[in-house]
């Protein structure tokens, strides 16, 4: 198991050289919610952010939080951190009928999450006085459990090639994951919430 900081390995890493990883926690991993953001809501219209090397002295950031707002109304809050070593909940999404919760999807909770990956408590908002709301857990293991690190993107780039079926993720959902990614870096660095540009 590699954590992030703790280990003085992480020093020499290339994710942690500007000149070779292009920036820091934010977009290392980042990138990666703001991809789910955009699947699931679309594109945000604006991002407040911020970012700190205070923690580990990087020469790249190690925390990146970047907040978003959607065109329905929808505020999103995006953390990535090189610090992160112990956390289990990775997805928390929160709406008027219950609260989901994913786990297991990301460095930090992958090698420690071995069960009960997907929780939610659902809540009936016109029934006040009814039973109070449990969580119960979705018998679902996200794909990123299945395998070795990045090996679920190899297989199913493979499976696209091999079948002639289009790939699960283009190159424009990965470039929509970049402007948000790029926005949040303009915003820290400007001190002010800004538009991302679609």
């Amino acid at each position: 198991m590699i954590f992030y900081s703790p280990t003085e390995s992480f020093r020499d890493r290339w994710y942690v050289q500007p000149s070779l990883a292009g920036g820091g926690a934010l977009l290392d991993e980042g990138v990666h919610g703001a991809d789910l953001l955009a699947w699931l809501f679309g594109m945000p219209d604006n991002v407040s952010a911020v970012v700190s090397h205070a923690a580990l002295g990087l020469p790249v950031e190690d925390l990146g939080i970047a907040t978003f707002g959607f065109p329905s109304g929808l505020i999103a809050e995006l953390t990535a951190s090189f610090c992160f070593a112990a956390a289990d909940t990775s997805i928390e999404l929160y709406g008027s009928a219950g609260t989901a919760l994913v786990s297991g999807v990301d460095l930090a909770s992958r090698d420690i999450s071995h069960e009960n990956f997907v929780r939610i408590c659902r809540r009936n908002p016109d029934q006040a006085d009814g039973p109070a709301p449990v969580w119960e857990t979705v018998p679902i293991t996200p794909r990123f459990k299945l395998g070795q690190f990045h090996q679920q993107s190899a297989i199913a780039f493979a499976d696209s090639l091999a079948h002639g079926t289009p790939v699960p993720v283009t190159l424009e959902d990965g470039l929509r994951a970049l402007r948000m990614v790029a926005a949040a870096y303009a915003s820290a660095s400007e001190g002010r919430r800004l538009p991302v540009p679609h």
